[in-house]
């Protein structure tokens, strides 16, 4: 497993060291660099607490869309925002609950479906290029206009 991002030291030392044998910790990378990371794997996890705040309920982390233009088989928690994307982009990924013995079972899923979520890597990298700014851009400014063209 590899985690890029900002090290929380304390969350590492209570949590992770227990799993260091296993576990990849790599700095922040630039958005290039990180894409190009991204390419090398086969699941991203978007592992969210909907309890945490509002915010992680409602919300789509960009990690969601990072792997999602990476081609990466997504394995989301059940938030609202998380369900929703999933549901409309079905090729791209699955939901998991947010408890430990749900999140295992999802996982040993994906173990033994992995020849196929290899083997779909291209597909969805192509499907989620519908999911760049480029396109997505048009539908906030549609979404401006209308709100301007409502006075």
């Amino acid at each position: 497993m590899t985690l890029i991002g900002k090290l929380n030291q304390s969350f590492y030392d209570d949590f992770l060291s227990n799993y260091a044998s296993f576990i990849k910790i790599e700095k922040p990378l630039n958005q290039k660099d990180l894409n190009l990371k991204l390419s090398e794997f086969d699941i991203g996890l978007a592992i969210e607490v909907s309890s945490v705040d509002l915010n992680k309920d409602i919300a789509l982390s960009n990690k969601i869309f990072a792997y999602a233009q990476s081609g990466l088989y997504i394995l989301a928690t059940d938030t609202t925002a998380q369900k929703q994307f999933i549901s409309e982009h079905q090729k791209l990924g699955t939901i998991s609950g947010q408890s430990i013995a749900e999140m295992e079972q999802e996982i040993a899923k994906l173990i033994q479906d992995i020849y196929n979520i290899r083997t779909q890597k291209k597909n969805r990298f192509e499907y989620a290029k519908k999911l760049a700014w480029e396109n997505e851009s048009q539908k906030l400014l549609q979404i401006w206009n209308e709100v301007l063209n409502q006075n």
